[in-house]
């Protein structure tokens, strides 16, 4: 797991797993916490234990614009989150297109507000009216915060201004703020002022004009005051704002025992942005217990601050109710996910030297941000939880020259990883040498040698189960002592959308963590009566009888079986002709077989829609018509079908995209299907899904896909999936429990690996960057390649038992000189316990220094011709 070096090009934006992430709705962020748009004026509210956040939307001027330095903001989204890290775009809630009374081409909707009375939202916006000048303010109304909202025919009559906020205070009342702190008190219908609020009349130049309500900030300091947010707690009004104290904005405070006022000036809440942003606008909200401050910066525009982005921090109280000074900081607040990219330039503590932030892109600055460390530098992530063990840890970085760096769990080094020279960003992988347990804690880099520059880092409890190929649909299948794992097979050269599949693959395994490649087991040559090259999609092999049934999709051609009499193969197709072929639609794939108690066989299948029929005793034909299920909730496709003590479940792929795993259960297995959840949710994290599930030696496991091994290698999207494999549980009443995804899985052993055997060299747990092919040189095997210098294969659990192993053999070909392999216990940096001198003979062997007990083992690769350094075959320890 050393130092498996995979191109990525950084182009965050623009590639497709972050359009991924961006057209399901979800943005993962620390400061700024919305990165994909500007986000100004933040407003957070609390609903049904989510946060709201209605900020302004800045843009940049269209050309009809008369003022390209000026503020320009045409709608307004609503974003949420219940952990203030993932926030979910709702979308447009309210456009200057679509606001009756309002100028369409202002560009003037400026900070909103949003709150709930009596089971409605009322989001209140500023916007520029169709006749005369300045701003009016105006009310949307919905039965939901995330959506829905109809603006009101007119503005609210008495209010002309900006910012407007909402108090819903302890005497049952509301009242609305605006402009440099004014505020009157709303009617019941929350869509106009009472009629009770003071007037007064207010000098404005040489004009006098009567003004509804009270200037609270008045006799305050209050120089270009704007933004008032008002809140309540223990008895004390706030009123905060905004106001120039020297050239740029203060976040200021006041306090009072009645929402009208009078108010006493307390002191500041932030100080001038450091860089000289000239305006802050903001909120306070509690959260679950904590009070958090929501303030704008401009981050993602530096050389102009009309352009801001929404930020959060944490907010306390002194014992007298006053509120102490809050610090910026690019951490930000949350918990951060350790399997989740960790973007440690968003740092809680830097080294004075040797360490800086860099803008990737100082054009498109939503590409973010590297970390630079040079001369020892550090920097340091503060509040990430494990909630599983994990095995590996990523860095994502380039180097000139090459680099060491360390990184530190708590006070503990748990990695050092060898970073090599490298123009171009690139990840790197390295095994844990300490165990984690599940924790919180904070993360820190620190430079051992060279300079480096580093985008993320990520921790990952485990990776797909086959590397060398991309694999997907998985079907597993037990035999005897064994799994069989069949997949279909995304070719290297697929781009885009588009699926490129010819052949279906076999995998075996005795311990569930070392796989190995069996190679092809059958691909379209097989079916003579389909002509094309591509569409070997989602099949199942079952066995019956002593002879193995392999049902296979050929897309919109039906649904093939191939028969053999070993689970290795070889298949023939025993009918010439497709199984099932519904010719009207392309509906026929993802076939799933099930024999019944009675015998009786039963081939589930479909996309969008699920059908069944029942096969024969022959399994090569069918018997009855075709049967299409009423619609399972959130099915999309894939169906797996299988019975576990008196219960029937019908797994499958839930609806895209994302794709999940879902599941229904049923006490017979024609149904009827009660729909009862997800083994596991959708998430942004794999865009597609395909569940496969067995028991083997005591434990039930669920196979599905994702777009992990991809994503080492580019985030641009393309069709080439990786199967993995998580740990399944069920509930006593036979319901599911919902996992995680399988990134954040602990995949454990069912047994040791013996290395007395003559073992495969395609054999592994871990070996990125290897392939595999089948053999010129070693007749009608598999053979491991495209072994590069760095690289490492792992096999885990492995039992060298108490008199330990003292000699390593090899079948080797095609090596080039000085080439060899490390051989080391546990990790890539562990223990040598033997090296392997590689020449032109076609076997090598070495002595070792009898490793004794269970470790890991792991084979080093290394070699001064770099690439391609040998072919290998088969090795055997004694």
């Amino acid at each position: 797991m050393n130092n498996q070096i995979i191109k990525i090009y950084m182009k965050k934006t623009l590639m497709a797993f972050v359009l991924l992430m961006l057209s399901s709705g979800w943005l993962m962020a620390q400061n700024p916490i919305i990165r994909d748009q500007f986000s100004a004026d933040p407003t957070a509210r609390v609903f049904n234990g989510r946060v709201y956040l209605y900020p302004s939307h800045d843009i940049l001027p269209p050309d009809d614009y008369p003022r390209k330095d000026w503020f320009c903001m045409a709608d307004y989204h609503v974003f949420s989150s219940d952990n203030l890290i993932d926030w979910q775009d709702h979308g447009v809630i309210v456009s200057q297109e679509n606001v009756p009374w309002g100028n369409p081409k202002a560009y003037s909707m400026w900070a909103p507000d949003c709150v709930e009375r009596n089971g409605k939202y009322y989001f209140y916006f500023p916007n520029a009216p169709k006749e005369g000048r300045g701003f009016t303010v105006g009310v949307a109304i919905s039965d939901r915060p995330d959506g829905g909202f109809v603006p009101e025919p007119e503005p609210i009559k008495g209010i002309n201004g900006i910012d407007p906020c909402v108090l819903q205070a302890s005497d049952g009342n509301a009242y609305i703020f605006w402009g440099n702190g004014r505020c009157a008190k709303l009617k019941e219908n929350m869509k106009e002022l009472a009629d009770d609020n003071p007037k007064e009349i207010v000098k404005w130049g040489n004009r006098e004009m009567e003004m509804v309500g009270v200037h609270c900030l008045k006799g305050l300091p209050n120089r270009q005051a704007e933004g008032p947010f008002a809140f309540e707690y223990n008895g004390n009004f706030y009123l905060t704002y905004p106001y120039v104290r020297e050239n740029t904005e203060v976040l200021a405070y006041a306090m009072s025992k009645h929402p009208m006022g009078p108010y006493e000036y307390k002191g500041l809440i932030m100080a001038e942005q450091p860089n000289g942003c000239w305006t802050n606008h903001h909120s306070i909200v509690n959260f679950k217990g904590q009070w958090y401050l929501f303030y704008h910066h401009n981050y993602y525009s530096p050389n102009d601050d009309k352009r801001r982005s929404a930020c959060i921090e944490k907010l306390y109280f002194n014992a007298d109710g006053t509120i102490q000074e809050v610090k910026q900081t690019l951490r930000g607040v949350g918990i951060s996910n350790a399997f989740e990219r960790i973007q440690i330039d968003r740092y809680s503590a830097i080294s004075e030297k040797g360490a800086c932030v860099e803008y990737q892109d100082t054009i498109n600055t939503f590409k973010g941000w590297n970390t630079l460390l040079t001369d020892g530098g550090w920097i340091q992530y503060n509040d990430v939880k494990f909630d599983a063990e994990p095995q590996m840890v990523l860095v994502n970085a380039r180097s000139e020259k090459g680099a060491v760096v360390r990184i530190l769990v708590g006070k503990e080094c748990v990695a050092k990883v060898n970073i090599p020279a490298r123009g171009n960003f690139e990840s790197t992988i390295q095994k844990l040498t300490t165990k984690i347990s599940p924790l919180t804690a904070d993360i820190r880099v620190e430079l051992e040698s060279g300079s480096v520059t580093i985008d993320y880092i990520q921790f990952c409890a485990q990776m797909p189960v086959v590397q060398t190929k991309f694999t997907a649909d998985p079907a597993p299948m037990v035999y005897q002592d064994t799994v069989f794992l069949y997949t279909t097979h995304d070719e290297d050269d697929a781009r885009g959308y588009a699926f490129k599949m010819k052949d279906w693959l076999l995998y075996t395994s005795t311990d569930m963590v070392n796989w190995q490649d069996r190679g092809a087991v059958a691909s379209l040559k097989d079916f003579k009566w389909y002509d094309g090259d591509n569409g070997a999609w989602a099949e199942q092999v079952i066995e019956r009888n002593g002879k193995f049934y392999m049902y296979c999709p050929i897309h919109g051609h039906g649904i093939g079986v191939l028969v053999a009499d070993s689970p290795y193969g070889p298949f023939h197709d025993p009918i010439g002709k497709p199984l099932v072929w519904q010719k009207e639609h392309w509906y026929d794939i993802d076939p799933s077989v099930w024999i019944d108690d009675d015998g009786q066989a039963y081939m589930y299948w479909g996309n969008p829609h699920t059908y069944y029929i029942k096969l024969n005793e022959d399994m090569i034909s069918t018997s009855g018509e075709i049967q299409q299920l009423p619609h399972i909730e959130d099915y999309q496709e894939g169906p797996w079908i299988y019975k576990k003590g008196v219960n029937y479940y019908l797994a499958f792929a839930s609806t895209c995209c994302p794709e999940g795993i879902g599941y229904a259960m049923s006490d017979k297995i024609t149904g009827p299907w009660q729909y009862k959840g997800h083994i596991m949710n959708h998430t942004y994290k794999t865009r597609g899904n395909h569940p496969g599930i067995i028991d083997y030696k005591g434990h039930s496991y669920v196979f599905g896909l994702n777009y992990d091994l991809l994503r080492l290698m580019t985030d641009e999207h393309s069709e080439r999936r990786s199967v993995s494999c998580a740990e399944m549980y069920y509930n006593t009443n036979g319901t599911i429990q919902e996992l995680p995804y399988f990134r954040e899985n602990v995949l454990d052993p069912v047994a040791t690996f013996n290395p007395f055997r003559k073992v495969e060299a395609e054999t592994m747990s871990w070996g990125f960057g290897l392939k595999t092919k089948e053999s010129v040189t070693f007749p009608k095997s598999i053979q491991l390649c495209n072994i590069d210098e760095g690289e490492s294969l792992t096999l885990r659990n492995v039992d060298f038992g108490k008199k330990g192993a003292k000699k390593f053999t090899a079948s080797i070909a095609s090596a080039k000189a000085g080439s060899s392999i490390e051989i080391r216990l546990d990790h890539a940096d562990g223990p040598l316990v033997g090296t392997l001198s590689l020449s032109n003979s076609p076997q090598a062997t070495c002595k070792l220094k009898r490793p004794r007990g269970i470790h890991d083992l792991v084979f080093v690769f290394k070699g001064t011709a770099k690439t391609d350094l040998f072919l290998w075959d088969w090795w055997q320890m004694k």
